[in-house]
């Protein structure tokens, strides 16, 4: 079971590359799951392009967004969880603190916790973007739908609406 939810969160861990790698380092862990991402992010770009350039379909920038729409708001919630794994620290019966998913890196005194924490603001950056994102158009909806041209709003935005 915890497996499959590490699958879920993005955790390049389910994977166990430690049988095939040798040790692992858990902060390169951490900076390749957080690449899962935007690497499916690009794929879909280039998958997209590919389609519009060498198949000739006719893809357009609102079919664009809308399917980056949809990749985001489905992996919203993993991503969410991965910018905020180096900020959860737990209390360990020496009165230090350890992550939680490392058990081995103390938490505000290594020089490893302070590289996840640099390398989750990026994601905090996305995740916060998205959601002003979403609200701003939660907020334009009622207006830009009922304008001339509104159709091409709600193309643009169909992942929301």
């Amino acid at each position: 079971a915890k497996s499959v939810m590490q699958v879920f969160t993005l955790d390049i861990g389910a994977l166990r590359p430690g049988c095939w790698l040798g040790p692992v380092n858990a902060v390169l862990t951490y900076l390749c799951s957080l690449l899962l991402y935007p690497i499916a992010a690009m794929t879909l770009l280039v998958l997209l392009a590919l389609s519009k350039f060498l198949v000739k379909r006719n893809v357009t920038l609102d079919q664009m967004i809308n399917a980056q729409g949809m990749l985001i708001t489905a992996a919203y919630i993993a991503v969410t969880y991965l910018a905020a794994m180096p900020y959860q620290c737990q209390l360990n019966p020496d009165g230090s603190f350890s992550l939680l998913s490392y058990y081995h890196i103390e938490c505000w005194v290594t020089s490893e916790h302070t590289v996840m924490l640099a390398l989750s603001i990026p994601l905090f950056v996305l995740v916060l973007g998205f959601m002003a994102m979403v609200l701003w158009a939660t907020r334009q909806y009622p207006a830009r739908v009922s304008q001339i041209g509104g159709i091409g709003f709600v193309k643009r935005w169909n992942f929301l609406f």
